[in-house]
């Protein structure tokens, strides 16, 4: 699964994935890399170190042209392709968010939205009303949580089924954030942190 690992000289970690789809899509991944803890207890301080990063590639695989695959599209039909894609993809999250948000009973008034794929936009842009140390805490703590509760499921399942990008609301007051998702059992899991 991983290359260098124990090798202090490699800093790469490569991670290689199989499997299929059928049709044209628009693949997103984000990772979140944690440095162990440090303790200081001078002062009470814990500190780590923490990085996250994302990627996307966009395949179009359709039987009025070649495979072909993009990160940045560079042609005419590219954009197209990219525009199409990225449609019919918020419509999809779009409406399943809205029905966990109603089924959840949560007031839309009081968060701002952020999908998962764009959790990666607060490694250098501190969340509303906090600092940055204060929003590298936040995102550590999630990370937590997801890993725990929705990405170790995922891993130990035998097979996946239509996961759907989970929904992280931050309430505007800074109090908590909720994550929503589907788990295996098509049952909506609702995570409360408090910020």
């Amino acid at each position: 699964m991983s290359k260098g690992y124990g090798n202090r000289k490699n800093k790469n970690i490569v991670l290689q994935l199989e499997f299929e789809e059928s049709d044209s899509t628009h693949f997103e991944a984000v990772t979140f890399h944690y440095g162990g803890e440090i303790h200081n207890d001078k002062d009470n301080d814990i500190k780590s170190v923490q990085k996250m990063t994302s990627d996307s590639l966009y395949v179009v695989d359709s039987p009025h042209s070649l495979l072909e695959s993009f990160r940045d599209p560079e042609s005419k039909e590219q954009k197209e392709w990219k525009e199409t894609l990225d449609h019919t993809k918020n419509q999809h999250l779009d409406y399943m968010w809205r029905n966990w948000i109603k089924e959840a009973a949560i007031n839309t008034d009081n968060y701002y939205f952020v999908p998962l794929t764009s959790i990666v936009d607060y490694a250098t842009k501190p969340l509303t009303g906090l600092t940055q140390d204060e929003t590298d805490r936040v995102i550590g703590q999630l990370w937590e949580g997801l890993y725990k509760n929705y990405i170790l499921p995922i891993a130990n399942a035998e097979k996946i089924t239509n996961h759907t990008m989970p929904l992280i609301l931050i309430d505007k007051n800074n109090d908590h954030l909720i994550v929503l998702f589907r788990n295996d059992q098509n049952q909506l899991e609702k995570l409360i942190q408090q910020i």
